[in-house]
C-alpha cells in the first residue's frame, strides 16, 4: 500500500499522500512512495475440485473476520447464513446533451469499484455500458475516473496531479448507472470526453491525422476561451522553458491570471495539452465546437512539430492582448515575427471545427453556419473556398500543413501543388481584402 504526496508551490510544505494499493513488485518511477503494509489477499478459491466442506469453512471465515472488523452489511449479521454470491458490477454512465436535450452515452471511459482493498475497473463502450473485472458478494464504491481507454485523460483544474474523478456511491454489488445532468460535477467532464471521441470519428471520416494519443485536457469550470499550448509536447524547447513565459501565454491566450508559484505547479506536474472552457454556461454544441478548434490545433501540431508550435505560442505571448488594451486583439494584428504561423494555425482550427460541427449536427446552411469566413486577419473562410474547388480535398488542405509552410503565399503555393485550378486558389485568397 502506497501514497504519493501533492507538493504546494506556493507555501514549499509537502501537502496530504494518497494511499493506494498496487500489485506485488510494483514499478512507481520517480514519485516518492512508502510502503505501509503488505497485504495477502485471497479473491477467490479457482480450484473445482475443491470440496463443499472446505468452501463452507472459507465462507464462515471470510464473514467472520467481516463481523470482527465491522465490515459485515447488517442484512448478513446472521452467523448461520451462507456468504451470497459473487456479482460483476455493471451499468450505464449518460450525460446530457443540451444541444439535442438527449442522454448520450459517455464513451471510453473508466468505472472503478472499492470494497476494502480489493479494487476493480470496467471501460464503458460505445453505448455507455460497462462491466467491472472483479467480481464482489456485497455493497461497494463506485466512482467514474475520466481517463479514456482512447488514452487521452481529462482534468478537474489546472492544478489537479490527477485526471478528474466523479465519486458515484456506495452502491449494490450488481452495478450502478448514472446520468450526468447539466447539475452535476462530472458534466463539464463527460461532455469534454465524448467531444474528443466524436472529433476522432470526424478526423478519421476525412483522413485527417490524428492528435497524440495521451493527450492531457484541462476542462475547467469557466466561460471564456480555450487553448492548446501543448505544453507536454513543448516545454523546455526552443526557448519555452520559463514559468514567467507560461503564465504570459494562459493570461493572454485564455484570460488565466496564476502566479507564478502556481504555475511552477502546472508546468512541473500537470503540464496541458489542451484548456477547454467547458463551463455549463456553453452548453454542449459550444463545448464540443470550442474542443474541435482545440484538437484541430493538436493535429496540425503532431505534423508541424514542436519547433513550429513554440513559434505559434511565442507569437502570441508576444502580440496578442485577451482583452485588447493595445489595439491588438486576441491574436495580434496580423504583423510580428511568426505572424502568418499564427494566422495559417487559426484559419486551420477554425475552419476545421466548422467542417466536424457541421457533420456533428448538420446544419442548413451548411458549413458556413459554423463559420465567420472574415474571421479577424487570418480569414477562415479563405479555406472553405479552397475546399470548394472541385479537385481539393480536406485531406489535401491538411497535408499541406507541413513544418516548412509558415507563411501566406508558402501556403498559397502548396495548396496548388493538389489541384490543377491554380487560379481558383488565387482566387479564393483574393476574395478577402484584408490581409496583413
Amino acid at each position: 500500500m502506497v501514497g504519493d504526496y501533492f507538493m504546494s508551490e506556493e507555501d514549499g510544505q509537502k501537502g496530504k499522500w494518497y494511499y493506494t494499493v498496487v500489485p506485488k513488485d510494483y514499478e512507481f518511477g520517480k514519485i516518492e512512495y512508502e510502503i505501509l503494509e503488505d497485504l495477502f489477499m485471497e479473491y477467490g478459491l479457482k480450484n473445482e475440485r475443491t470440496s463443499q466442506e472446505f468452501l463452507d469453512f472459507y465462507y464462515q471465515l471470510e464473514d467472520e473476520s467481516l463481523k470482527l472488523t465491522g465490515l459485515l452489511p447488517e442484512n448478513n449479521s446472521d452467523e448461520n447464513l451462507r456468504m451470497p454470491p459473487r456479482r460483476h458490477p455493471s451499468g450505464t454512465l449518460r450525460v446530457r446533451n443540451t444541444e439535442t436535450n438527449t442522454l448520450d452515452p459517455v464513451v471510453g471511459v473508466k468505472v472503478k469499484t472499492r470494497r476494502l482493498v480489493k479494487l476493480g475497473h470496467g471501460w464503458t463502450n460505445g453505448a455507455g455500458n460497462y462491466t467491472v473485472n472483479k467480481s464482489y458478494r456485497y455493497d461497494v464504491h463506485y466512482s467514474v475516473s475520466f481517463e479514456n481507454q482512447s488514452g487521452f485523460k481529462v482534468w478537474n483544474t489546472l492544478l489537479d496531479v490527477n485526471p478528474a474523478n466523479f465519486n458515484g456511491p456506495k452502491q449494490n454489488r450488481d452495478g450502478w448507472s448514472y446520468n450526468f445532468d447539466t447539475n452535476s460535477f462530472g458534466w463539464r467532464f463527460a461532455t469534454v470526453t465524448n467531444a474528443v471521441r466524436r472529433y476522432f470519428v470526424h478526423a478519421s471520416a476525412f483522413g485527417i491525422g490524428l492528435p497524440h494519443s495521451n493527450l492531457r485536457i484541462a476542462a475547467l469550470d469557466r466561460t471564456g476561451s480555450s487553448s492548446a499550448p501543448m505544453l507536454r509536447r513543448v516545454w523546455g524547447i526552443n526557448g519555452f522553458t520559463t514559468n514567467s513565459g507560461f503564465a504570459n501565454f494562459l493570461l493572454k491566450a485564455n484570460g488565466i491570471s496564476l502566479n507564478i508559484n502556481l504555475i511552477a505547479t502546472v508546468t512541473k506536474f500537470v503540464q496541458p495539452d489542451l484548456i477547454i472552457a467547458a463551463g455549463v454556461g456553453n452548453g454542449t454544441e459550444e463545448i464540443y465546437s470550442d474542443t474541435f478548434h482545440e484538437l484541430a490545433h493538436a493535429s496540425h501540431m503532431r505534423q508541424a512539430g514542436s519547433a513550429y508550435w513554440i513559434k505559434y505560442i511565442n507569437y502570441i505571448i508576444t502580440y496578442a492582448d485577451y482583452l485588447p488594451v493595445n489595439n491588438n486583439g486576441a491574436y495580434g494584428n496580423g504583423t510580428g515575427k511568426n505572424a502568418e504561423i499564427c494566422g495559417i494555425g487559426e484559419m486551420w482550427g477554425n475552419y476545421f471545427s466548422a467542417v466536424c460541427m457541421n457533420r456533428e449536427i448538420p446544419a442548413t446552411g451548411g458549413i458556413g453556419e459554423y463559420l465567420w469566413e472574415t474571421e479577424d486577419w487570418y480569414n477562415p473562410g479563405f479555406l472553405l473556398d479552397v475546399d470548394n474547388i472541385p479537385d481539393v480535398s480536406t485531406q489535401e488542405i491538411f497535408s499541406s500543413l507541413q513544418p516548412s509552410i509558415t507563411t501566406f503565399p508558402q501556403l498559397i503555393n502548396q495548396l496548388k501543388t493538389k489541384t490543377n485550378n491554380n487560379g481558383q486558389v488565387d482566387n479564393a485568397f483574393s476574395n478577402y481584402t484584408d490581409w496583413p
